[in-house]
């Protein structure tokens, strides 16, 4: 068992996570953990000053960090939802419930753990326990668990999209374009995991945390997006073998040279590569966009137990301080080759 501490995200209003689609902005579900980190890092600086942060980002960028964040997924009630790993079903779904799983982006903390133990999920496949309109699968326990959380909408969390203007400031003329926008069911949300390797940080990292529910997580905080509480942080026991042989990991995961050349992403490897960009948020930088990297997502499957680093993305030209990405890795253990023994 890996021990983790588990954050809980009680939303004031909507999120938008912005992923730019064709012709309109989209919204994702996820705020994945190499923004959480910058977040952080910002309210840390606000907070506890600049000295504070230097002295944050020296030890996350050494070969053992003192934490190590997953990225924040929805959560229904108490029912945690995580990203769909990147492993086979340990025994051949039913035909009627093939599309379904196609469409599968999340799947309960309960249906997760048996998964990973390589037990038959056939039982669970109902079209009841799919919650097609959030891309979630759950198991009857936890749909039972999660109903009265549905009001009749049929799902937790759901994205929409609200019309927006531009006006033009010299022609003063109009435009309409949308944005999209996450929202939850009352009693859903969001949360992370954090894994506390040495105590030291966790103070600083909670009360930054404290700092970001009144100056919101993701994009369009100025029209009151993004905004939450922080529940009472509870522990979680996630289900480890005692000899893994591939690691599933909950964070977005930039691999050292050493570790691609020890293997990492050799068999049985299976992940997907995700590029991340955007602005650098820093008094210094005036808007300057971060330098684009390629990361290895959430429910990646790797080789090897894995560390990660800090991608230094600080734009050409731009001298004032460095600029980082989080790539650490949250690596569950997994075991493909059956029961352990």
């Amino acid at each position: 068992m890996v021990q983790v501490t588990v954050y809980a995200l009680e939303p004031r209003g909507a999120f938008h996570f912005g992923e730019r689609g064709v012709g309109l902005e989209a919204t994702s579900e996820t705020f994945r953990s190499d923004s959480l980190f910058s977040a952080l890092c910002a309210a840390v600086r606000e907070y506890f000053g600049s000295a504070r942060l230097d002295e944050l980002l020296a030890v996350c960028a050494t070969a053992s960090p003192p934490f190590r964040l997953s990225s924040c997924f929805p959560r229904a009630g108490d029912v945690l939802f995580f990203p769909r790993p990147q492993l086979p079903l340990p025994s051949a779904p039913p035909p009627d419930a093939t599309k379904r799983l196609k469409r599968t982006r999340y799947v309960s903390q309960g249906l997760l753990a048996r998964w990973l133990a390589g037990d038959d999920l056939s039982g669970e496949m109902a079209p009841r326990n799919f919650l097609e309109a959030s891309g979630a699968w759950l198991s009857a326990a936890e749909r039972a668990r999660v109903e009265p959380l549905l009001a009749g909408a049929g799902a937790p969390w759901a994205r929409d999209e609200v019309p927006r203007v531009a006006v033009d400031r010299q022609t003063h003329a109009s435009a309409i374009w949308r944005c999209g926008r996450l929202l939850f069911q009352p009693g859903c949300g969001l949360y992370f995991l954090a894994q506390w390797n040495t105590p030291d940080w966790r103070p600083v990292v909670e009360t930054a945390l404290a700092v970001l529910g009144d100056a919101g997580l993701g994009g369009r905080r100025s029209q009151g997006h993004g905004q939450f509480a922080v529940a009472p942080p509870t522990t979680l026991e996630l289900p480890e073998p005692a000899a893994p042989d591939a690691w599933l990991t909950l964070a977005l995961y930039w691999p050292t040279p050493e570790e691609l050349a020890a293997g990492v992403l050799a068999e049985p490897a299976s992940f997907e590569l995700v590029t991340r960009q955007g602005w650098a948020a820093s008094p210094a930088t005036g808007g300057l966009r971060r330098r684009e990297v390629r990361m290895v997502a959430e429910g990646s499957l790797l080789a090897r137990r894995a560390s990660g680093a800090l991608a230094d993305v600080t734009p050409e030209g731009f001298a004032a301080h460095r600029i980082y990405r989080a790539g650490l890795a949250f690596p569950l253990g997994v075991r493909l080759g059956g029961p352990d023994g």
